[in-house]
């Protein structure tokens, strides 16, 4: 049957409420593989009537399915496919039927078909896959739709739209030997303050891969090459920028980075965008660079879904630095890129290097990282790109969000946790936020060892509050309840001894000062005088008692021994 155009048909642009349309692989992902030719990929077409109407195709014959005449078009740009000419239409249903011209695949249906309002239809293109020549990269895909109604109106609509399409190397094997984690705690507050991560990346030791990188001669060479201009290329240039991708801002290097950079425009009509010969690898474009890109799950403020799956807001994204840490000289900075409202940072191999076994390949430093989102975990993710003899692919790391952290000190041997603070100082740490208490205990509770105080109000004793060890409290202290101290800051203890006698009174000096409470000889009247005083030797309190002129048996001392926190000293007896 062969389609007649009605000329009583009034042709309209189609609003953008219309369609909807996805490119999507088995997994509903929209990426597309290089790979070698065993994975039998495929990529669906997904076609939502979003309209408030239902959409009627009007028949279109086999034979009259040309570019002028089709329901569907799908445009690859040129060298984005593999022998395009081999990918084949998986019959949904009879009737479709699909053209090739040039890197355009052209669907008809040859009988009226209804697409109902809300429905989808979906057309499914087998044995299809990416060209390697540019690596893993991005590309757009136009689809074109044509010789449709609203069922019951002689309006024909058409229009396009662009799609997006990951192409993504999915060659060698497909789990990568690569760690990636946090050097110490995955924790961060989630009341607003700044937190501080640092991200490693590792090989195991099942790794053994050359990294693809650009050399500064390889760049030379690129550059000589006449469609290639070169913008800037300052002596100390470490990295390559693409002046297209500068000017569409999907990347925003700084002033400094454009500095040591050199820039690139690359000529259109090649097939490849920005040719650039690299190390073992085809001519192809910077993309084809070995490459990690960070990112991680952000939820919009206008939203009033549940967020706590996220692990910032959009707004506090944006505020987000992260910077390489370690192993800078391998390389480069990518740009920072928003994916929909998710930022991300990509770091370019640009120093060739041969990973065998256990190696730390890039550390990142994440700072201003703060949140106010809902207690939980949320995701980080590290991609990575050309990586030869693995797929590309991506590994989440998670990061929780809560009212504590655990962090360790610089030399890495004390763990301490953080409650209100992202740098505990302490064993434990809690620092108060404001119209908030910063330590409630309702309870029995038992401090052994040092309690030092600054500020210290309890207005309701709930149970026991025992205490041993020196308490030391700056500030007022009011205490409404009953409170045990463990060790008594005062002590009172008869001693005994006899003539011109020595004693140790067992109270070290370090905690105690001592004083002579009372005194009582047991000697006759001709007594000349008395000799009665404490000192220190050897950091024990001792005492000196004698009665001058006789020779006595025996006589009794108090002495009261004092906590040395609650004394102030001014002087001593010395011995």
């Amino acid at each position: 049957m062969v389609s007649v155009v009605n000329t009583s048909r009034t042709q309209v642009s189609a609003r953008p409420d219309v369609l909807q349309i996805f490119l999507q692989d088995e997994d509903g992902q929209n990426i597309l593989g290089i790979d070698d030719g065993a994975l039998r990929q495929s990529l669906r077409i997904e076609i939502v009537n979003t309209s408030r109407r239902d959409i009627e195709l009007q028949p279109i014959a086999q034979n009259a399915l040309n570019g002028r005449t089709y329901h569907f078009a799908v445009s690859f740009r040129p060298g984005t496919i593999v022998d395009i000419a081999s990918v084949t239409l998986r019959e949904i249903s009879d009737g479709w039927n699909m053209q090739l011209k040039d890197n355009t695949l052209y669907f008809g249906i040859d009988q009226k078909t209804v697409i109902p309002q809300g429905e989808r239809m979906t057309l499914t293109l087998e044995n299809i896959s990416a060209a390697p020549e540019g690596g893993s990269r991005g590309t757009r895909v136009e689809i074109k739709y044509g010789q449709l109604l609203y069922q019951g109106s002689n309006e024909t609509i058409s229009g396009s739209r662009l799609q997006y399409l990951n192409i993504v190397n999915q060659r060698g094997k497909k789990q990568i030997p690569l760690y990636v984690g946090l050097l110490g705690s995955n924790t961060i507050l989630n009341d607003g303050q700044e937190n501080e991560l640092t991200l490693t990346i590792q090989s195991l030791p099942s790794m053994s891969v050359p990294f693809i990188s650009v050399s500064p001669e390889e760049l030379e060479e690129a550059l000589d090459n006449p469609p290639n201009t070169r913008v800037a290329a300052p002596s100390n240039a470490n990295r390559v920028l693409s002046l297209k991708e500068i000017r569409r801002k999907k990347i925003t290097p700084t002033a400094e980075q454009i500095a040591s950079s050199v820039i690139v425009k690359p000529d259109d009509s090649k097939r490849t965008e920005g040719i650039l010969k690299l190390r073992g690898a085809n001519e192809g474009t910077l993309d084809q660079a070995s490459k990690f890109t960070i990112s991680f799950d952000v939820a919009s403020t206008e939203s009033d879904a549940p967020q706590n799956w996220a692990l910032l807001n959009n707004n506090d994204a944006d505020e987000v630095r992260i910077s390489v840490e370690a192993n800078q000289e391998h390389w480069g900075f990518g740009g920072r890129e928003a994916q929909g409202i998710s930022p991300q940072w990509s770091y370019i191999c640009q120093k060739g290097r041969q990973v065998s076994g256990r190696e730390e390949l890039l550390r990142i430093k994440i700072t201003n990282l703060k949140t106010i989102l809902k207690s939980g975990y949320a995701n980080l993710y590290v991609h990575f790109e050309n990586i030869p003899g693995y797929w590309d692919g991506h590994i989440t790391v998670p990061i929780h969000k809560g009212p504590l952290v655990y962090r360790e000190d610089s030399a890495g041997k004390v763990g301490c946790v953080g409650v209100g603070t992202d740098e505990p100082q302490a064993k434990l740490h809690v620092k108060s936020s404001s119209g908030l208490e910063g330590l409630r205990v309702e309870g029995d509770t038992k401090i052994e060892g040092n309690l030092q105080v600054d500020s210290f109000t309890i207005d309701k004793l709930q149970g026991d509050l025992q205490v041993e060890g020196t308490t030391k409290i700056s500030g007022d202290l009011e205490i409404q309840g009953d409170i045990k101290v463990g060790s008594k800051p005062f002590q009172l203890e008869r001693f005994t001894g006899g003539d011109n006698a020595v004693i140790n009174t067992k109270f070290p000096s370090r905690d105690w000062i001592v004083i002579i409470a009372g005194f009582r000889p047991t000697v006759s009247d001709n007594a000349r005088g008395q000799v009665v005083y404490t000192f220190v030797n050897n950091g024990m309190w001792m005492i000196r008692a004698n009665s001058l002129g006789i020779v006595e048996s025996n006589w009794e001392v108090n002495v009261l021994a004092i906590r040395k926190d609650w004394v102030e000293v001014v002087s001593l007896i010395q011995q």
